[in-house]
């Protein structure tokens, strides 16, 4: 059977072994023979067999979708309940009164600010210093605080002035927590170096009040002893001694470093302290002078800024070797 040719061009009928269309004229050199289009029974029942097949992926996409938002509503109710079920266990056993005021740590951008007082109790100490919201213009200052706990928290707010600079308020935070804890030693001894530390400010300073200052500062360091006897290892007699030899009692002073060392001869502090003072007035303890007790400062601790500053003081008078 042969097959009919057609013109490539405009699609007429091409006579055999024509060499040109008899419509357009065109060559036959690109006549084409269209293929016979074959489709049979079988192949179209196949064709709906595999079309009845595929997946109905609509609908189950529908369905996923669903499930996702019930899944979702779920997990955020038992969010809720797991964060209701915080907030109840954090305020059980809490203080019922009303806090809300007590924003003194973020009024003031003081950082570790320790935990607020639990105004329990009353306080039977002296309460002429607890004055500060009233002094500063600060509203709904908290009321009181009254134990052992409470008075660390002036404690430390005292501390956070005083890194601060603002020595008067740290003083007055010393004196609440004193008045609230008053067997703490460690309150008078901060009290009282703070007290010394103004008074040697004032003393550079050419201020009169200098040694009004120190006294004050002794007589915290005094109460200490009564306290501790041992004076926090040997620390607060070698503050005594610095206090004595700045209101230039160099016979107290040396004998309160004295007691220092007996307490603890290896702190870098008190060797440093005596050290000054010795390089000071030119004399020496137990044949040892400042440059000795610099070297051992150093030796027991390398770091040690008070021996450091010593050694300083001994280079700039050519006595460093």
């Amino acid at each position: 059977m042969t097959s009919n040719s057609y013109c490539s061009q405009c699609g007429s009928p091409l006579q055999p072994g024509a060499r040109f269309c008899s419509s357009c004229g065109c060559g036959t050199a690109e006549a084409v023979t269209p293929e016979p289009i074959a489709s049979t029974s079988l192949e179209l029942e196949d064709e709906l067999t595999k079309e009845a097949e595929k997946p109905k992926t609509k609908g189950i996409s529908w369905l996923r979708l669903v499930m996702g938002g019930v899944a979702l509503v779920l997990l955020m109710c038992i969010g809720l309940v797991i964060h209701q079920l915080y907030i109840d266990l954090s305020n059980e056993g809490g203080d019922d009164g009303d806090d809300s005021d007590y924003e003194y740590a973020e009024e003031n951008g003081i950082r570790n600010e320790p935990s607020k007082p639990s105004n329990e109790g009353g306080d039977d100490g002296d309460d002429s210093d607890y004055e500060y919201a009233e002094e500063n213009g600060i509203r709904n200052e908290p009321s009181k605080p009254s134990n052992a706990q409470d008075a660390e928290y002036f404690y430390n707010r005292a501390q956070n002035h005083q890194v601060t600079g603002n020595y008067d308020q740290a003083i007055k935070d010393y004196t609440s927590a004193i008045n609230l804890d008053p067997s703490n030693v460690i309150y008078y001894y901060s009290r009282g170096c703070l007290y010394k530390g103004k008074g040697m400010i004032a003393y550079l300073n050419k201020h009169d009040s200098y040694d009004e200052l120190i006294k004050i500062g002794i007589k915290d360091f005094n109460k200490c002893l009564q306290i501790d006897s041992d004076g926090l290892n040997g620390v607060v007699f070698c503050e005594l001694g610095n206090a004595y030899a700045c209101l230039s009692n160099t016979q107290a002073a040396l004998d309160f470093y004295k007691t220092a060392l007996k307490h603890d001869e290896n702190n870098p502090y008190i060797l440093s302290s005596l050290g000054r003072f010795l390089l000071a007035t030119g004399s020496t303890v137990g044949g040892a002078g400042a440059l000795g007790l610099c070297r051992r400062a150093l030796m027991i601790d390398p770091e040690s800024e008070d021996a450091l500053y010593l050694r300083d003081m001994l280079r700039q008078k050519g006595l460093w070797r």
